[in-house]
């Protein structure tokens, strides 16, 4: 099944009667599909959660869900629309938020945001109803344009149909732990976005918001449910699972996620070092504190540590090894040196990364091949 789907192109420039250059968003269109899955898809997994029960298919190296808002059905085409509408939206006006930050928003919509945006769709001009000038090419359009047009690229093969229910595409899904108070901790099944060695910049941050600490291969719940235990249950509260009933179809084991776990934890305990540690850069005598009272071996950790969180916050390759021996010297820092207020199990996070499986390649490389 296709839908057209109605959603606001923005653009920077200088619109007609103006002088300056604006944020505009005009009305656009896009042709979504919504194809049946592929006959060689394979189910992955089912689990319950809130009482309601859900599942994950694999299809093509590709994820697909039916955790959508709603559970909606291939023959409710407006509710589906809508939903998929409101996707594309928030997709795109938070490209516009996030990188046209301080022009002016030309009417009729009423700001950056998705929400400002929605409640005025219908009359926002089209594409070809208004032009724009670029002010000799310095609010040139091509950029954004293809910038908008990677993001419509991703809802390309975003959907797919599965006995009449919509499923999205995902991430590959995992278990979550997550820290949902001072002394509560908790299991989940996610298929969300999460922070990998070379995500675009920010994804990190959204995870350090979530308080998740650690993944674990959606096949590996008896291990997640262990290491929870032995290292996180503290003042007698238990830890909590928002999910059960959960079954893994799948026929070769899930990545383990040690170092996607690893990427996690240090850009969590990165934000809470520099926030107890260092304070308020503008505090009195904030100069004379870092240099007279911190040992040097915390501030060298500090640094280790803050370096690694960086470039993973900003998308760069890191290394799984590079990651543990950033904790590492966290744990060699001296007693007292705040660079894990929270009381991490650092010692076990490092040792789960050491300690993990690994593979043999079962076939002759190519060069001994006969």
């Amino acid at each position: 099944m296709k839908l057209r789907i109605e959603y606001p192109r923005p653009s920077i420039g200088v619109p007609p009667g103006k002088r300056n250059p604006h944020l505009v968003y005009r009305r656009d269109q896009i042709e979504i599909e919504v194809p049946d899955l592929p006959h060689d898809a394979e189910h992955l997994v089912d689990y319950e959660s809130r009482g309601d029960k859900f599942s994950v298919f694999r299809a093509g190296g590709l994820y697909y869900t039916n955790r959508m808002r709603g559970r909606l059905q291939i023959d409710d085409h407006e509710r589906l629309a809508s939903a998929i509408e409101a996707q594309i939206g928030i997709a795109v006006c938070g490209f516009a938020e996030a990188s046209m930050r301080g022009y002016q928003v030309l009417p009729p919509a009423q700001g950056p945001e998705w929400s400002k945006v929605a409640q005025h769709l219908a009359n926002l001009p089209s594409r070809s109803e208004f032009a724009l000038r670029d002010e000799g090419g310095l609010y040139a359009d091509r950029s954004i344009d293809a910038a908008i047009d990677v993001i419509l690229a991703g809802f390309g093969n975003a959907y797919v149909s599965v006995g009449g229910e919509v499923y999205e595409r995902c991430e590959e899904p995992r278990i979550e732990l997550m820290h949902t108070g001072s002394t509560r901790w908790c299991l989940h099944v996610s298929t969300e976005p999460y922070p990998d060695f070379g995500h675009p910049p920010g994804i990190p941050f959204y995870l350090e918001n979530k308080c998740a600490i650690a993944y674990f291969g959606i096949d590996r719940e008896e291990e997640a449910r262990n290491f929870a235990a032995a290292n996180y249950v503290r003042n007698d509260s238990p830890i909590d699972a928002t999910f059960g009933g959960l079954v893994y179809y799948g026929s070769v084991p899930m990545r383990g996620l040690e170092g996607d776990s690893l990427a996690a934890a240090v850009v969590r305990i990165e934000s809470n070092a520099r926030k107890e540690l260092l304070g308020q850069p503008g505090a009195p005598n904030f100069g004379d504190y870092v240099l007279d009272e911190l040992p040097v071996q915390t501030l060298v950790a500090y640094r280790e540590l803050r370096g690694v969180a960086q470039s993973i916050a900003a998308g760069k390759s890191v290394e799984p090894d590079d990651i543990a021996n950033a904790l590492e010297a966290v744990i060699r820092s001296p007693e007292g040196g705040g660079l894990n207020p929270g009381g991490l199990p650092l010692e076990a996070m490092v040792g789960r990364w050491h300690d993990r499986p690994v593979s043999v390649p079962v076939t002759e490389p190519p060069h001994l091949k006969r």
